[in-house]
């Protein structure tokens, strides 16, 4: 720019118009760079074709031993072990925190008793918590903690309650609303220390890398995935459960066994993973239906945690599959609660993976107590007949129908259900809404 004289020209400075006085510049670095191209190479450090992430979900290699494993929460486990909130988090390093919880739980003095124990560490609550938590309740509750100078977050609750947390732990740290830190892998800081004590019989979140928040202008469930978003410390106190209604141990349990099976059949699995979650399947199998017959059973409940946890382990790293893609399309759509409809579908979609999934499902079978001297097929089988009965026999929903889930608008879902991430680790490839809504319908 000239002010009051005329521009002299210099091979070190750009020359050029705006507007109808042209574009492009001429001279310098600048004049350069219009005879140059930017080009991108990517060098992929996977080594093997098939450990290259879009070659995993889209091509059958042939299965390689090379996985990563991240699992750096602190347990503390055993009844009445929820008094030991405050040491995890001074241990942690926060002074000030922000205790997230729903009103169902508060009801039940839970949240009290937490309070309690947190002592002058507890600085504001954030109570309103729905049960499929959306980015504006991420978003208040982030201010509520901000007004109240939180450093720190404790979450006492099932599963949308601890995601409402992990994105507020995010928000904190990072800064920004929930809104901004939608993605994998793209935190751009670390989120704010945070303990969690679950309350249900199985969401596993305590020990996960994804926060999934309902996103209702777009009617649809995303996600916040990131290692740093495991939870530092998590407390598995079976006192806290004691009091769930039956249907919420059942559902919340089933959503426990469809990590464990999806993690197992998934083509992300890795022989860690299968380990943790066949682990899994057995002490659901076995402690379940105790939880369900005797409520009080503490012993029974610290084992479906643990069962919980360690299938949430596995899947975390391994990935789920088109059981959770299809929950999450009801759960957005139809407000379904994810545990029920897990529940619900996964011995369909079981039978929908069995063509291609039979070895896997053949382990699934054993852990689940099926007779081992079937053939593998009628062992995958008998897998997903397993499952059936177990869902009947807790007094779990078995049909769509029963949760008035409907019909006219499963096409809608299906066609969610087939590009939600979790369906890109499922073991058949589904590339058809039809497939899915197919599935739907046996269901129904």
């Amino acid at each position: 720019m000239w002010i009051n004289d005329y521009h002299v020209f210099s091979d070190l400075a750009p020359f050029g118009g705006y507007k109808q006085s042209g574009f492009g510049r001429e001279l310098g670095l600048w004049g350069l760079e219009e005879y140059t191209q930017v080009k991108h190479v990517h060098v992929g450090s996977e080594g093997h074709p098939a450990l290259r992430p879009g070659n995993r979900l889209l091509v059958s290699y042939p299965h390689v031993t090379a996985f990563r494993w991240a699992g750096p929460t602190r347990l503390t486990i055993g009844a009445g072990r929820a008094a030991a909130v405050a040491d995890e988090v001074l241990r942690l390093g926060a002074k000030h925190v922000l205790l997230v919880s729903d009103p169902g739980i508060e009801k039940t003095g839970l949240v009290a008793r937490v309070k309690d124990a947190l002592g002058s560490l507890h600085c504001a609550s954030f109570i309103d918590v729905p049960q499929d938590s959306s980015l504006d309740t991420v978003d208040a509750a982030t201010l509520a903690a901000r007004e109240a100078g939180a450093d720190g977050v404790v979450s006492v609750g099932g599963g949308s309650v601890i995601d409402t947390a992990k994105a507020v732990a995010v928000c904190l740290g990072a800064g920004g609303k929930a809104v901004d830190h939608i993605g994998t892998y793209m935190l751009r800081g670390w989120p704010v220390p945070h303990v969690v004590l679950p309350t249900t019989a199985g969401t596993g979140s305590e020990v996960t890398n994804a926060a999934v928040i309902h996103h209702v202008e777009l009617g649809r469930k995303v996600y916040i995935v990131d290692d740093r978003l495991i939870p530092a410390a998590a407390i598995l106190d079976p006192m806290l459960t004691v009091g769930l209604p039956r249907g919420l141990t059942a559902s919340t349990g089933m959503d426990a066994l469809t990590h464990a099976i999806e993690a197992v059949v998934s083509r992300t699995a890795n022989p860690i993973s299968d380990g943790l979650a066949l682990q899994a399947i057995s002490m659901i199998v076995q402690h379940l239906p105790e939880c369900i017959k005797q409520p009080d059973n503490l012993e029974a409940r610290v084992q479906m945690q643990l069962a919980s946890t360690m299938a949430a382990m596995a899947f975390s790293v391994a990935g789920v599959g088109l059981v959770h893609g299809m929950s999450h399309a009801l759960g957005a759509r139809q407000g379904v609660p994810h545990g029920t409809a897990n529940g619900i579908l996964l011995p369909h979609v079981m039978r929908f993976n069995a063509e291609v999934a039979a070895a896997k499902l053949a382990q699934v079978a054993r852990a689940l107590g099926v007779h081992d001297s079937l053939e593998q097929t009628e062992l995958a089988t008998g897998a997903a007949e397993a499952v059936s009965a177990l869902v009947a026999g807790i007094g779990h929903p078995t049909r769509l129908s029963d949760v008035k889930v409907d019909a006219e608008d499963l096409e809608a879902c299906a066609g969610l259900a087939l590009t939600d991430p979790a369906t890109l680790t499922n073991p058949r490839s589904v590339l058809d809404a039809q497939e899915v809504l197919a599935v739907y319908r046996a269901a129904l």
